[in-house]
């Protein structure tokens, strides 16, 4: 028999299932990026300037101070959620759906991180806003994009191209530490055959282990492999690989909200509706987008 209510034991059993299922499933980009709790409205990020000492010429001089200009890169979150309706025999469901691992909670959680890929992937590769109140917006520079003719010709992923986005960013002083390279499936098959990444003669590391390549050091980049990275839009040929700081790419969450509810309006369906507000910016431009042609 159906019941209008949920009995006075449920939610907590609810609450703690749906956090160990998040906790377990399978994200690619979200641990490459740096966390952050969203409050408010919006979020800003105080970026530091450039120092440059300067010389003292004479003894007892007056003080001249020396520029320091900062910057703020902004976050504004947004609103998800992913409702689920059962039908009425909400007693012939509720044992099944407490359960961490029922087809509902599974498919909820791996689309939230869906999602939350998503929002660190735009960030390293999207537009900034920036300004005192969060009025610019400043485009991804096209200094920071490795061209698929790189090579001259239309290539995929390349030893050239990753050694260029390597110098990109020692140009723009990334810091060595913690630099990203973000590829998909057809990227990684080309590295198979590129001989620094598999030929121990060429390094001590080789990148692609037991047929898989996520979460290996190598070449000055931790590789993340990701299936959900975007094509240019002039040319849908040409896959947009990424590398990344990491410490540049903030990812911000709300804390998750749970709701467990019959709904008499719906004929005692039961509703099961996740929500969460996520955000995300890119600190610095310090990403670098690297174009890869795919099916040459």
């Amino acid at each position: 028999m159906s019941t209008p209510t949920i009995p006075e034991h449920f939610p907590d059993t609810w609450d703690r299932s749906w956090v160990s299922a998040l906790q377990t499933a399978d994200s690619r980009l979200v641990p490459n990026a740096t966390p952050d709790t969203l409050t408010g409205d919006r979020k800003w990020y105080n970026i530091g300037g450039t120092v440059t000492y300067k010389r003292k010429t004479a003894r007892y001089p007056e003080t001249t101070y020396v520029d320091y200009n900062t910057s703020k890169s902004w976050m504004t979150p947004e609103e998800w959620d992913a409702p689920i309706l059962q039908d009425e025999w909400d007693d012939e469901f509720l044992d099944s759906i407490v359960v961490p691992t029922s087809r509902i909670m599974q498919d909820q959680a791996a689309a939230y991180n869906r999602l939350r890929d998503e929002y660190v992937r735009d960030a390293i590769q999207g537009d900034r806003t920036t300004g005192e109140s969060g009025g610019t917006t400043e485009t991804f520079p096209t200094a920071n994009v490795v061209a698929a003719d790189f090579g001259g010709s239309d290539e995929g992923i390349t030893w050239g191209k990753i050694t260029e986005a390597g110098r990109l960013m020692d140009d723009l002083r990334v810091p060595i530490e913690q630099r990203c390279f973000a590829i998909a499936a057809e990227q990684k098959q080309e590295l198979m055959s590129i001989a620094q990444a598999t030929d121990k003669d060429y390094a001590n590391t080789v990148l692609v282990r037991n047929g898989t390549i996520h979460g290996t050091f190598w070449a000055g980049f931790t590789w993340v492999q990701y299936e959900d990275l975007t094509y240019d839009p002039s040319d849908l040929n040409d896959r947009h690989c990424l590398a990344f700081y990491k410490p540049d790419i903030i990812l911000g969450e709300s804390q998750m909200k749970t709701h467990m509810d019959i709904l008499p309006q719906m004929s005692h369906a039961l509703q099961i509706r996740p929500s969460v507000k996520l955000g995300s910016c890119r600190i610095n431009n310090s990403s670098i987008i690297v174009k890869c042609s795919e099916g040459v």
